[in-house]
């Protein structure tokens, strides 16, 4: 029996969409954050050089960080493959741990497994994770 697994969405991830640099650094994305702040480092200067009108640099500003919500999820599950995870399949849910359930029952030998192989938990950012024992 797999002992971990991370559960992560598909689509845009709204805490990277608010918290940008924050987020990376709470998933463990050191190049990804430091990337992120020199990025909105660079859009300040921009804004300070170029002096857009304010509506034109918030449309600019929401437009980066909805890009960067789009990208993160994926950057963060390659960043788990870089790590020595593999992904195991997709699971379509209301939430992480009906996903995780949904794919344990229509595959129960197969889930994604670190490479240590500790107890399984949901990492889904904070949630409580389900646990199962070994038959």
């Amino acid at each position: 029996m797999p002992d971990e697994a991370a559960v992560i969405r598909e689509g845009i991830c709204w805490p990277a969409v608010f918290f940008g640099p924050l987020w990376a650094l709470r998933h463990g994305l050191w190049f990804v954050a430091a990337g992120l702040a020199a990025a909105l480092i660079g859009l300040g200067l921009a804004g300070s050089l170029l002096r857009p009108d304010p509506a034109t640099a918030a449309a600019a500003l929401i437009g980066f960080m909805l890009l960067v919500g789009w990208a993160a999820n994926d950057w963060r599950r390659g960043a788990l493959e870089d790590r020595g995870w593999r992904m195991a399949g997709l699971a379509a849910a209301d939430g992480p741990d009906a996903a995780l359930f949904r794919y344990l029952e229509t595959h129960p030998a197969d889930v994604a497994v670190p490479p240590d192989g500790t107890p399984p938990t949901v990492d889904d950012g904070g949630a409580p994770a389900p646990r199962t024992e070994p038959e």
